[in-house]
């Protein structure tokens, strides 16, 4: 009897297994919580830093027209420069930056997190962070869209369209929160949550340190952009 049950034991793991991973990336977007907790055993890179190039892409070259205006108004020797170069040049340097940021913020809370939680891996950051991000790439992919239809660059205004207020900082953080932003943060709260394996509500207060630190670092240095 048991070498019968065995077999169908296997079985059954093995459509468990199935079903888990093409559930996987619905979870996302219905058990965030859930999904990140399954990238900590199967860690995934692909898709989300796919998207990740593929946005900041499609945003530095439809952004090129206004890139073209500023650079020429600031030097006129680079009227010079074949427009080609200069489009190579504006587009790598705009994903170069971006892959650039996201590598050192990953660093850079693997080395912080590493303090609390040694067991923690580089790629479970990596993995997690690429995910959290999605909601920005959507942004990206939306203001590209934006500025193809309005034209000039487009703005992130945020909660500043419907609250007007004199006080900077305040103003700054009402800038950052929109719907694509909202998504993000909430994703952020949830990868922190379950890399340093603290409580969820500890993780948002952190979520809200690292907005409040932006609203700052955008006051005092404005032509600092989360793009």
């Amino acid at each position: 009897m048991q070498s019968n049950l065995q077999p169908r034991e296997a079985i059954q793991q093995g459509g468990d297994q199935i079903q888990k991973e093409s559930l996987r990336y619905k979870d996302f977007i219905i058990h965030p919580l859930t999904f990140f907790r399954q990238l900590i055993e199967a860690p995934r890179f692909l898709m989300p830093l796919l998207l990740f190039l593929g946005a900041n892409i499609a945003f530095a070259y439809f952004m090129l027209p206004e890139v073209h205006k500023k650079m020429s108004s600031a030097d006129p020797a680079i009227q010079n420069i074949s427009k080609d170069v200069l489009n190579v040049i504006a587009v790598g340097t705009t994903v170069i930056m971006a892959l650039f940021t996201f590598i050192i913020t990953c660093l850079g809370f693997y080395l912080l997190g590493r303090l609390f939680v040694k067991q923690m891996k580089l790629r479970h950051v990596v993995s997690l962070f690429a995910f959290a991000q999605i909601p920005s790439c959507f942004q990206l992919l939306y203001l590209s869209l934006k500025s193809q239809l309005v034209g000039g660059i487009p703005s992130k205004n945020g909660l500043n369209s419907l609250f007007s207020t004199e006080n900077v900082v305040l103003k700054a953080l009402l800038g950052q929160i929109d719907i694509f932003n909202l998504w993000y943060l909430i994703l952020l709260g949830l990868a922190i949550h379950v890399l340093l394996r603290i409580n969820l509500k500890i993780a948002y207060i952190f979520v809200c340190l690292f907005m409040i630190v932006g609203a700052v670092i955008q006051v005092l240095n404005p032509e600092v952009s989360s793009f």
